[in-house]
């Protein structure tokens, strides 16, 4: 059978993924399902997946970065000179191509985890670029955490068009997520420390929904035999792929239990970005903490799903996938809630594209993480000396 990707029973099935936020294999899918009234087979949910990941579609857990010792930034760039500025620190995982929407100038939102205590480093590297008249100006939130809500996306896509014609409430799992206090970790986790091997496991499942078989194939097909002599070490006399795919079976089931590891089980899925009156909106904003869940509850009404980025500061990054008819609507209610002027940027999909690679989504850990230290790697000034470069050309 032909999968339609708006049909709305397929619609409801990915939408009742992003309520359970345990990471689930496609058996317990199926399980859960049942118990939601949805009578979907393990074969189905299993060939859905199938059909669904060609269209772009991915379930994953989120990771919580800072226990892996990582900051997670982000930076508007204004008035770039050259875009291959973005390909000197390999610690993007994400760049949107789009235009401010009061300040044409601002031109890039890009998504950055670096090393925890690299972030003067960083803060350092854009300052010269500004120097070097590579930008024109920059602006960096330190993010702490994220929250990651979905709107019944059923009831609001319809024959591949947005229509916030139908009332609905916010799912009180989603507002539980919004309250959550974080504590950010200024380490790396103790688990990590001791097993290294759980931090290609995280990375391995990021923006992927597969067995514990193709993460261990993958771990390999990076780092090879030497596997076992860095995050494998007291492993290596037992060494085989069998072993290696049951360390991976056990460490997940040990991830999946533990919140100290995952931020929150996500869901994309690309068709979202490709209906016509689609919208992709980002808003800086200042709020009260008493005013957030109100502000968010007004703009949830007008999205698909959004994406709230924890800043520092009462500051909070919004990325909300909406339709061009709530780009005013959502102007005003930004400006009525936030303490300063909301900066608004509409992201240019088309043009992003080329930013949106397997290679900038995943962190090369081969490359840059020490696992017999257990530390990445940050090298100033190797990328210093491609600035200078790039402002020579």
């Amino acid at each position: 059978m032909t999968i339609q990707y708006f049909d709305r029973r397929l619609l409801e099935f990915i939408y009742h993924l992003t309520k359970e936020q345990r990471y689930m294999n496609s058996i317990e899918i199926s399980k859960y399902l049942k118990q939601k009234g949805v009578n979907v087979s393990d074969r189905t949910v299993r060939r859905w997946f199938t059909r669904l990941e060609k269209a772009g579609f991915q379930y994953f857990p989120f990771p919580k970065y800072d226990v892996l010792g990582l900051q997670w930034v982000i930076v508007l760039v204004y008035g770039v000179k050259d875009e291959s500025i973005f390909d000197i620190i390999p610690y993007d995982m994400y760049i949107s191509k789009g235009a401010g929407f009061s300040d044409h100038n601002l031109e890039y939102i890009c998504s950055y985890v670096i090393p925890q205590d690299s972030y003067n480093k960083f803060v350092k590297f854009w300052e010269f670029a500004k120097q070097k008249k590579l930008i024109k100006d920059f602006k960096i939130l330190k993010i702490n955490r994220a929250t990651f809500l979905f709107s019944p996306f059923h009831k609001i896509v319809k024959d591949g068009i947005i229509k916030f014609d139908s009332q609905f409430k916010l799912d009180n799992c989603f507002l539980n997520l919004l309250k959550e206090e974080k504590k950010f970790n200024n380490d790396i986790h103790p688990l990590i420390k001791k097993n290294p091997i759980v931090l290609p496991i995280l990375l391995e499942y990021y923006r992927r929904h597969v067995s514990s078989y193709d993460v261990w194939n993958m771990i390999k097909q990076k780092l090879g035999d030497s596997v076992w002599d860095s995050y494998l070490k007291k492993y290596r006399r037992k060494a085989s792929d069998g072993k290696g795919q049951y360390i991976v079976q056990r460490f997940l089931s040990i991830i999946r239990d533990n919140q100290d590891f995952i931020e929150q089980v996500r869901v994309i899925y690309d068709p979202f970005y490709k209906v016509h009156n689609v919208l992709l909106l980002y808003i800086v904003v200042q709020l009260k903490k008493d005013m957030l869940e109100d502000f968010i509850k007004q703009i949830a009404k007008m999205s698909v799903h959004l994406n709230i980025y924890h800043s520092e500061n009462d500051t909070y990054m919004i990325y909300s996938v909406t339709s061009v008819q709530m780009l005013y609507p959502i102007l005003k209610l930004a400006n009525e809630y936030s303490k300063a002027k909301p900066i608004l940027f509409i992201n240019d999909f088309e043009a992003s594209k080329k930013f949106w690679t397997e290679e900038r989504f995943s962190l090369d850990y081969a490359k840059l993480f020490d696992p017999i230290n257990v530390k990445w790697k940050y090298n100033h000034k190797e990328y210093i000396n491609k600035l200078r470069r790039l402002s020579k050309i």
